[in-house]
């Protein structure tokens, strides 16, 4: 497999948006992790699922975003 040239990697990510926070937001939402971590670009996180499940917190935070 051909290496990508830096011109490359940057056209197919020329239309990602960068005016999103994605460690602000889940910042906002800190509460709902075991752990998270990361920068305005990428971030990851983790969640204990004895507490909260996946389906629980996306029913929650839809119902608050509305």
């Amino acid at each position: 497999m051909k290496k990508k040239t830096m011109q490359e990697m940057n056209e197919q990510y020329k239309d990602c948006p960068t005016d999103v926070n994605i460690y602000e937001i889940l910042s906002e939402h800190k509460d709902c992790f075991a752990g998270f971590g990361g920068h305005k670009m990428a971030a990851g996180f983790s969640f204990d699922k004895t507490k909260y499940s996946f389906e629980q917190i996306k029913i929650s935070r839809l119902l608050i975003s509305r």
